[in-house]
């Protein structure tokens, strides 16, 4: 007598996707981290655009001749793949001053990584963008340090102001205070605000011997700009404000 053991299988094959892969709009840089970091933004009458960073990209900006890789944020359409650059640094160059009878360098933009961060709000009628390595020379020009820039925009990009919460003098400089930040490795804008008092939270991983710390800045006024307090060394390294939401 044989016994016969008959195994049955059924295959359910089953597809999903929470985007349009047929319909897709494709956008590509060559080079320089492109789609590092990315939002949407209303520019103008509620036309979305998507704002993208591109960190370690060549700049068109006239403003930024000469200056190595400083990086880029582009503005792409939703519906074509076409991007054009955004300047919104409106400064010369690297800021000069007085060092003795001689004109130095007070910053370094080459390689600061702008676009690292690109951050809107909920409505999308703000956004802010971070250049984390910014490096800035304190004192007597005697100590160049990392702190960290950033620039919010409204009403297009017509509207730009830079902020830069590490940067901070007299005597803030030195990897026990402000100088190592990094202001700017992530950012956050609420919807909800007092009036007069628009915040922006910027995120400085670096400060306190990378203790970290989260900056409260208002985007209306750059000396008014609280954070989060020094923690003792047992928090070294813990590196609070790498990411914000």
């Amino acid at each position: 007598m044989k016994a016969w053991l008959v195994l049955s299988s059924v295959w359910l094959v089953t597809t999903a996707f929470n985007i349009d892969t047929k319909n897709a709009v494709v956008h590509s840089m060559p080079s320089g981290y492109f789609g590092y970091s990315m939002d949407f933004y209303n520019e103008e009458k509620g036309m979305p655009v998507l704002v993208v960073g591109a960190p370690e990209s060549e700049s068109t900006n006239p403003n930024l001749r000469g200056i190595r890789r400083p990086g880029a944020v582009y503005v792409c359409s939703v519906n074509k793949p076409t991007c054009r650059e955004i300047h919104v640094d409106k400064k010369q160059g690297n800021e000069r001053r007085l060092n003795g009878s001689v004109l130095a360098p007070i910053e370094n933009k080459a390689h600061q990584f702008f676009g690292a961060t690109v951050k809107s709000n909920n409505k999308h009628d703000k956004i802010i963008m971070c250049a984390p390595k910014y490096k800035y020379f304190f004192s007597k020009f005697e100590v160049i340090e990392p702190v960290g820039s950033c620039f919010f925009a409204e009403n297009g990009f017509t509207d730009t102001q830079e902020f830069a919460p590490c940067r901070q003098e007299p005597a803030r400089h030195g990897r026990h205070r402000f100088g190592y930040g990094q202001c700017g490795f992530s950012a956050a804008l609420p919807d909800r605000y007092k009036k007069g008092d628009e915040r922006a939270f910027v995120g400085a991983p670096g400060v306190w011997y990378w203790q970290g710390a989260v900056f409260s800045q208002n985007v209306r006024n750059i000396t008014d700009r609280p954070n989060t307090e020094y923690g003792g060394k047992e928090y070294d390294h813990d590196m609070m404000g790498l990411s914000l939401r």
